[in-house]
């Protein structure tokens, strides 16, 4: 009993460690192709660009250098949660920057549109929420959509809002603020149907073949949203698109 016991508790530290591993692989592919897009500009046209286009790309591959030395840093102190460095983050400043990571990485013919966003500063961590956004705005792309429109605002949280949804997160911290940030990602893309719907936020769990994902993009936004108090419903319809709303609290010394 006692080494089968044993047993059980090696496999358990194997599998977190390997998720672990996984999340922390999947993070730096971001910054990794980040680099990568810049230093080929700088190749193909840095004869030819002008000085400040030069500086702007160089001033890319210094940040996402020092956002992946960030992310192995959390997996060498991998041996407790990671917990959020937070800082005011203003949303429209967080979706712009986050855009200009993104949009180079998503196949042609993919628009993202920011649509109404408010100016809200959250305390938050702001390369973790970022992160959030890009794995939702690539999810939608690699779900064959042409469109993906975010908007975010104050919001209150009420429990009808999860009617329908697939809930990730536990809706206490919302039930006890007065007041949450709302996030929507909502894309055209070829939706869901009920029984791939209930498995996204499972770590590893992907519809795509083999080789072509690792199913951990959902699972690190949901372990993401949870580290600042909040959580996300995903909602979708096959055919007709998907839908990500991700609520975080919204404390007395945050600002809108």
């Amino acid at each position: 009993m006692r080494r089968q016991q044993e047993q059980a508790r090696r496999r358990e530290k194997a599998a977190a460690l390997g998720i672990l591993v996984s999340g922390v692989a999947h993070e730096l592919n971001n910054p990794l192709s980040n680099v990568s897009t810049a230093v080929q500009l700088l190749m193909e046209e840095g004869d030819t660009a002008d000085a400040d286009t030069r500086a702007r790309w160089l001033a890319q591959i210094d940040g996402e250098t020092e956002r992946a030395r960030r992310i192995v840093r959390r997996l060498l102190d991998s041996v407790r949660p990671p917990r959020p460095s937070r800082q005011a983050v203003p949303l429209p400043e967080l979706f712009a920057r986050t855009l200009a990571l993104v949009e180079r990485q998503l196949p042609p013919g993919v628009s993202v549109c920011v649509g109404a966003v408010e100016e809200v500063v959250l305390q938050a961590d702001r390369e973790r929420l970022q992160q959030v956004l890009i794995n939702l705005i690539k999810n939608a792309a690699e779900a064959g959509a042409q469109r993906i429109v975010l908007t975010a605002g104050i919001a209150i949280w009420d429990e009808e809002a999860a009617e329908g949804a697939q809930l990730q997160g536990d809706p206490a911290g919302l039930a006890q603020a007065e007041r949450a940030v709302r996030i929507l990602v909502e894309d055209d893309g070829c939706g869901m149907p009920g029984e791939v719907l209930t498995h996204i936020f499972e770590p590893f769990y992907t519809t795509r073949g083999a080789g072509e994902g690792t199913g951990l993009g959902l699972y690190l936004v949901q372990e993401i949203v949870a580290e600042h108090g909040g959580l996300i419903l995903a909602e979708s319809t096959p055919g007709r698109g998907s839908r990500f709303t991700v609520w975080l609290p919204l404390g007395a010394e945050e600002t809108a």
